[in-house]
């Protein structure tokens, strides 16, 4: 095995663990934001202006704790270098671009759309994007999951390569 591959593993799994806690972290940050928000406006209450306001912020906060998890709990798979690593990064880091990208999409459709039922609703996921979306958010700017997806492959890949080489070498 190579020993690049290994380490860019062993730094990607590192980079999962730490990814994931800042990411938990501003998770309970939105949660006390939205808290904040219920608070604020008791009397008048945040439904005349985004009346989805909680169906949506509750969506986005179970995707964005899910998505969490699973890779706080792939960086143990990727560490040990085992191939369930790379399956469970794979489907996590193509879920996560297409999340981001279907978010773009889904407000430019509602935009398109214009009824004032799909303008409130786009309204509502741009207001609550920046605070529901926040334990991905580090991911995003940082574009992690692109780069985890090219280091993962790679690595995994030669990891492959080496182990053929070492196994005809050696018949």
């Amino acid at each position: 095995m190579e020993s690049w591959a290994r380490t860019a593993l062993r730094l990607l799994a590192v980079a999962n663990i730490l990814q994931s806690l800042v990411g938990f972290y501003h998770v309970q940050l939105s949660a006390t934001i939205l808290a904040e928000l219920r608070a604020s406006n008791p009397s008048r209450g945040l439904s005349e202006e985004y009346p989805h306001l909680f169906t949506v912020y509750h969506t986005m906060f179970i995707i964005n704790l899910s998505c969490l998890t699973v890779l706080f709990i792939s960086a143990f798979y990727v560490w040990r270098l085992h191939g369930r690593g790379r399956t469970i990064c794979n489907v996590l880091f193509i879920f996560e671009v297409a999340y981001w990208a279907g978010m773009y999409g889904i407000r430019f459709a509602l935009l398109e759309w214009g009824n004032w039922g799909a303008l409130l609703l786009r309204g509502t996921i741009s207001f609550t994007h920046a605070f529901s979306n926040a334990g991905l958010s580090t991911q995003y700017r940082t574009l992690y999951p692109l780069i985890g997806l090219v280091v993962l492959n790679l690595a995994y890949s030669r990891m492959g390569h080496a182990t053929k080489t070492r196994a005809s070498t050696s018949a």
